[in-house]
């Protein structure tokens, strides 16, 4: 993988000039989550350093319970199931400490320690540190491993591994209570035992969700494929919840607004289309006429129409917070649309975090001290649409963004990590911060991306 590092970053930025107060508080509550998990992670690390192991790995295991709940302020998945992998691997569970220490990698993206931290723990850190995330197509060391439907000479094509035993994934809480779409795409070798082993995820936005379905399948059993009729070990393609394709108009229901705006972007009219889209959102916005699922399918003709226009850029953006307004429409086929619905659908949400230049896959690890990071500036800003309805009744809200700023300084795949109370203004957050540009951040004078995280305020002005 590139070597880049990335960091995330934390921004507070407000609709309206308000008081201190207002756009301090979400930073000091960050500050005061970060001093608890620096004492979490600390006690954590002295039992470990120690060979406590029992003791430590219930901690960890109460820990990573806490991360996947909604309630904020847990520490990251990759460094706790890394440890975990080491307290597994210092009580003698081989087996369920290689598991653990692949899916750490999976989850941060390269190996959560290196060479000299791993050594600090003594035998289970070398263990581990001989355990490396497999590229895809590659066998583990040691094990050959086939290719289902290759030849293997006389003995004929190799039969695929079929599952024959294992609960799906359940969604933790924090995912259950995020509006976004949940994709997940790996690839396992199934052992001519029939049993699951070093998993390499290629497509997720969710550390959650990683954790999810590979917690789950690494109880898994199969059929293991076979080759003349002998069992052999195999890789095995493994999707959770993939786009569908369905086309648009079948997946969401377009009443006749949206299906005149869908006819305009249909005969490629998109000057007209981005004007008429433009006017809806303004007049459903202002008037709460209706839900997040209709904003999110409203958003996307917008996109489409965007992207008729050659404004990629926004189009893309809008897409991907279309998608978290209304999940469903990560399933939705957009050939209908052209050109510009081909390239909305070769950029679903999640589909820039697998790529080399997003901070997901760079394969590096954020600095401990970040001294040679430069911050994102923002260099455009349009400030969102205050809802009428909500504007005369003087009604506040804050919403806060997760989003990833590229190398080029473009925000990509924003979701909300905390809503307003009103689908209104999430929608308007969302929507005014895809025409947002920044200067992108920097490491030791070279731009990258970073996940990027902002609160946008929306008060009134007595």
């Amino acid at each position: 993988m590139p070597n880049r590092s990335w960091l995330p970053i934390v921004l507070v930025l407000s609709t309206l000039p308000s008081a201190a107060s207002a756009t301090d508080s979400p930073v000091a509550a960050f500050k005061r989550q970060e001093a608890d998990r620096k004492a979490r992670s600390g006690a954590i690390e002295q039992q470990l350093q120690r060979g406590e192991w029992a003791p430590a790995l219930a901690a960890i295991q109460r820990e990573v319970d806490r991360a996947l709940q909604p309630e904020g302020g847990a520490l990251g998945l990759g460094r706790l199931v890394a440890w975990r992998a080491i307290a597994e691997a210092g009580l003698g569970r081989a087996e369920d400490a290689s598991w653990d220490w692949q899916m750490a990698q999976n989850l941060t993206g390269a190996p959560p320690f290196d060479a000299a931290e791993l050594a600090a723990y003594g035998a289970p850190g070398k263990l581990l540190a001989e355990r490396r995330l497999r590229k895809v197509g590659e066998a583990p060391a040691g094990l050959e491993v086939r290719k289902p439907g290759s030849a293997t000479g006389t003995a004929g094509e190799v039969l695929a591994a079929k599952k024959i035993e294992g609960a799906a994934p359940e969604l933790p809480a924090v995912l259950r209570a995020r509006s976004i779409p949940k994709w997940l795409t790996a690839e396992l070798v199934v052992d001519a035992e029939g049993r699951p082993r070093d998993p390499v995820v290629l497509v997720s936005r969710l550390p959650e969700m990683t954790y999810a379905v590979l917690q789950a399948v690494r109880g898994w059993k199969f059929a293991p494929a076979t080759a003349g009729g002998a069992p052999v070990a195999s890789f095995y393609d493994l999707s959770a919840n993939p786009p569908s394709g369905k086309p648009l108009e079948q997946l969401v229901r377009l009443d006749d607004t949206l299906g005149r705006l869908a006819g305009l972007l249909r005969e490629g009219k998109w000057e007209e289309a981005d004007k008429r889209t433009q006017a809806q959102w303004d007049r459903v916005l202002d008037n709460n006429e209706q839900g997040a699922a209709y904003l999110g399918v409203l958003l996307t003709l917008r996109a489409l129409a965007e992207a008729g226009r050659g404004h990629e850029a926004q189009a893309i953006c809008r897409w991907s917070a279309a998608q978290t307004l209304e999940p469903l429409l990560f399933h939705a086929g957009l050939a209908a649309y052209g050109r510009p619905g081909g390239l909305l659908e070769s950029n679903r949400w999640g589909a820039y975090s697998t790529r080399s230049e997003s901070p997901a896959a760079s394969g590096a690890r954020a600095p401990a001290k970040p001294s040679g990071v430069s911050r994102p500036r923002i260099l455009e800003r349009t400030d969102p649409r205050y809802p009428f309805y909500l504007a005369k009744t003087t009604a506040s809200g804050s919403v806060i963004i997760e989003a990833i700023i590229d190398r080029d300084g473009v925000l990509r795949e924003a979701q909300i990590l905390r809503s307003s109370g009103w689908h209104d203004l999430d929608a308007s957050a969302l929507d005014a911060v895809c025409d947002w540009r920044f200067a992108p951040a920097t490491f030791e004078g070279r731009p990258v991306s970073v996940y990027y995280t902002l609160t946008v305020n929306f008060e009134v002005r007595k």
